[in-house]
């Protein structure tokens, strides 16, 4: 008999970037009658292993990160170890398989964050992430990401991208699985056996996490920049001699 799982795919802790302790996020998340989460810090592993290890009795724990790959960001879901950084998508996608784990894209279409429908189609995940409660324009992103999830038959998952422990299990993915264990429950998301559910997180929240998020990005994308031309002047001083 399969079992019908109530999880927020997409959480993150105080070990990325986040103020969510792991005791609130799971007290909360018990509290909105998930069966269980995703840990996806940034870069990091470190939460979600010590989640499974003190938690694993109250509640389902989902390993996994997001990445930020050139392209845009990433969830790998399944994954207990972090991956090299400076990773093209392509690249993310092969670590992440060869590790029995998902690709997964979150918050498509918002402008250097997300993917969009080409850099999707050319990677091929497991499935996109349609419904999440931090994003801009909620309803009117959510609709245009379930359609491009259909026209390119691939399944839909849901979570809160909670950076704030409070706004866990404020949209989630419900995953008709064969059982509990972790096998199953990422067959069930490659397979499709998945809907996603929710409402956005409050506005201010919301616009203030994606403030933050994309002057992040900017900040790193001006640092590499920086860095690029500080290696071509090098190599411009190599060919000169000096």
């Amino acid at each position: 008999m399969p079992e019908r799982l109530k999880m927020d795919l997409h959480v993150h802790t105080v070990y990325s970037d986040s103020s969510g302790r792991l005791e609130d996020i799971v007290r909360v998340a018990v509290e909105r009658g998930l069966d269980g989460i995703a840990i996806t810090d940034h870069n990091t592993c470190e939460a979600a292993a010590l989640a499974i290890r003190r938690y694993s009795d109250r509640i389902i724990v989902v390993p996994g990160l997001e990445y930020d790959a050139r392209e845009g960001h990433l969830l790998a879901l399944g994954l207990v170890e972090a991956l090299p950084t400076g990773l093209s998508a392509p690249e993310i996608s092969r670590h992440v398989h060869k590790r029995g784990a998902l690709v997964v894209v979150p918050h498509p279409n918002i402008p250097l964050l997300g993917m969009g429908r080409e850099e999707i189609e050319d990677l091929r995940p497991d499935a996109i992430e349609t419904l999440n409660s931090a994003m801009p324009f909620y309803n009117w992103l959510s609709r245009r990401n379930a359609r491009l999830a259909d026209s390119l038959r691939l399944p839909q998952t849901g979570g809160s991208d909670s950076h704030d422990g409070s706004c866990v299990g404020d949209s989630y993915t419900v995953i008709e699985s064969d059982s509990r264990k972790m096998g199953d429950i990422l067959k069930a998301i490659k397979d499709g056996r998945t809907t996603p559910e929710g409402r956005p997180s409050p506005m201010f929240y919301r616009a203030r996490l994606m403030a933050g998020a994309l002057l992040h990005r900017a900040m790193k994308g001006q640092v590499q920049e920086s860095k690029n031309q500080r290696s071509e002047v090098r190599m411009v001083d190599i060919l000169l001699g000096q």
